[in-house]
């Protein structure tokens, strides 16, 4: 078999999680005998190839060049579509800036009220309409694919719930995660808090700050930024406590994580975040968001808080630092099989079989899902 995967062209100067999915899920189909090729091209050429796997509609307009693309090509198409639904994200986090970068002694009041504003109050009729056509392309790229990978069963909910695709051929595939061999905890001395991101409105490192401005711990944030006016704003709560590395080679950050006690990420939307997924697998604790699909993937072995709530988000944050260093293999290293390179492979390649059996059988319109 072979396999074109396609990813969005400005990958190389700005990495991100649909990258390094990418690479692993290539990695894992190549040590099962598939030949992957990988192009970050907005209109690649799939002549040739069995699959042509789609990573990402977050940029619907660069994706609908990609799929038409490979359409033309005559290739089957397996999409990844990376979706969640952003509405709230739009104008909660906008919102939420606001309030950060205003008087110091009214933010956690008028957090408090943001939390229970409606989605819709926070967006002009204009952005409404721009995203109901932004949502309407997604759903019709989804639509087009010959087979859907969702990286959780939440995701595969919200495609038939929200989206209206029922009748697609859905195998969830999770993000993949390498676990290294359990370390004994006496050996590894684990100090501070860190977050892994780029630092930008959706991974919501400016409430993180806000709300850990007085806890007596270092605070590491490793990740680039691309919009200079949230990072100005992330200045604004950043203390001594606090070092900003930007981006390191993905072995340091793996080792600085090998040696952090808590791993926090308030995003808005992750799905689940593999920086999350790493930091587990190197023995950190993890406090998530509660917005994303990171239940599925962390069940009660994690800690929850909302994006907006930076005493939530504080409490949780001490609760982990108060607790002993995780056990070698324990559950939340057991757990995290369930996502390893060879498994996302295998799943990956139920999906490419789903879809070529379709597309050799047209008249099959009913929709599949197919599990773990």
């Amino acid at each position: 078999m072979r396999v074109l995967f396609v990813v969005r062209p400005s990958v190389h100067a700005r990495g991100g999680g649909d990258m390094i999915q990418a690479l692993m899920t290539k990695r894992g189909l190549e040590a099962a005998g598939v030949r992957v090729d990988l192009v970050a091209d907005e209109e690649p050429d799939a002549s040739g190839y069995d699959i042509a796997h789609v990573f990402g509609v977050f940029d619907p307009e660069i994706a609908e060049q990609q799929l038409r693309a490979c359409r033309r090509s005559g290739a089957t198409i397996a999409l990844s579509p990376i979706w969640w639904d952003l509405f709230a994200f739009f104008g909660h986090s906008r919102a939420c800036n606001r309030i950060l970068a205003g008087n110091a002694r009214a933010i956690e009041r008028r957090l408090a009220r943001l939390r229970t504003t409606p989605d819709r109050r926070l967006l002009t009729w204009n952005e409404r309409r721009k995203y109901r056509a932004r949502l309407a392309l997604q759903t019709r790229l989804m639509r087009d694919a010959d087979v859907l990978l969702p990286n959780s069963h939440i995701d595969a909910h919200h495609y038939r719930s929200v989206l209206g695709l029922e009748d697609r051929p859905i195998v969830v595939v999770p993000n993949p995660v390498d676990l290294p061999a359990p370390v004994p905890s006496a050996s590894r001395e684990r100090r501070g808090i860190v977050c892994v991101g780029r630092i930008e409105e959706k991974k919501n490192q400016a409430l993180l700050l806000y709300a850990l401005r007085d806890v007596d711990v270092d605070v590491t944030l490793i990740g680039g930024s691309h919009q200079p006016h949230y990072m100005e704003l992330c200045r604004r709560w950043i203390t001594p406590r606090v070092r900003v590395l930007g981006d390191l080679p993905q072995r340091e950050v793996l080792t600085r994580l090998a040696h952090a006690a808590v791993h926090v990420l308030p995003s808005w939307a992750e799905i689940p975040g593999i920086a999350s997924l790493e930091a587990a697998a190197a023995g950190a604790r993890v406090v998530v968001s509660n917005n994303g699909t990171e239940s599925e993937y962390f069940g009660e072995l994690a800690d929850y808080v909302h994006p907006e709530d930076p005493a939530g988000i504080r409490g949780a944050v001490l609760r982990a630092l108060a607790l002993p260093p995780r056990e070698p293999g324990d559950a939340l290293h057991r757990r995290l099989a369930d996502f390893s390179v060879d498994e996302v492979a295998r799943r990956t390649l139920d999906g490419y079989r789903l879809a070529l059996g379709r597309a050799s059988s047209p008249s099959n319109g009913n929709a599949v899902e197919i599990s773990a």
